[in-house]
């Protein structure tokens, strides 16, 4: 009983007034994060291990013949023996789909490794993000490593986002055109024009 609730502290519910931690908006734009699969659990071993099968694969490694695995484990503790906590044990009843977090068989992290996956409505699939449920393919566009940003900004209007489909927001790289409104001033002689646009590229 005491292990039980030693390994599900982090899956508690947060008190009143308590910060939440950070959720699917955030962790899913980690780079280092190998694969991310939406996957149902069909069924559990004796070790208490997931069999899986995979809906769709949504990032795996790169410049690598991936393998998609047929079991997830759990999560692996540091400490002695590297004792792997097994999924079963995480995992509410009657919840069966999610988006996994992956490294091999394994989650890649203790918390924020999976999140729940079900269809609403009107049969779209959402995700609870750890807050509220949001339409997967939006999240999906979050993922880390993909296609820069393109950001064009013109005088007198806010810096526009132009993302290619499955663009990534994180640590991508923005080109644009960027002008600087100077208002002439032509006192004591001066002469100071409209500047002219020039071309920056940052990492963010």
């Amino acid at each position: 009983m005491a292990l039980n609730s030693f390994i599900m502290a982090d899956e508690l519910p947060q008190a009143a007034g308590d910060e939440l931690p950070p959720g699917l908006e955030v962790a899913i734009r980690n780079a280092a994060i190998p694969m991310i699969v939406d996957a149902t659990i069909t069924a559990f071993t004796k070790e208490g291990h997931a069999r899986i099968k995979v809906n769709k694969v949504y990032k795996a490694p790169v410049g690598k013949k991936s393998v998609v695995p047929t079991t997830v484990k759990g999560y692996r503790m540091d400490g002695a023996n590297d004792r792997v906590v097994p999924i079963r044990v995480l995992t509410d009843k009657g919840k069966k789909r999610f988006l996994f977090f992956l490294k091999g068989d394994l989650l890649y992290s203790t918390y924020n490794n999976r999140f729940e996956i079900k269809k609403d409505k009107v049969g779209k699939l959402i995700v609870h993000t750890g807050r509220e449920w949001q339409p997967l393919a939006d999240m999906a566009k979050l993922i880390a490593g993909n296609s820069p940003a393109l950001i064009q900004c013109f005088r007198g209007m806010a810096p526009w986002p132009h993302l290619p489909e499955n663009a990534s927001t994180q640590a991508s790289t923005v080109i644009g055109d960027f002008s600087i409104v100077l208002r002439p001033d032509l006192r004591n002689g001066r002469g100071i024009g409209w500047a002219l646009p020039f071309l920056s590229m940052v990492r963010q």
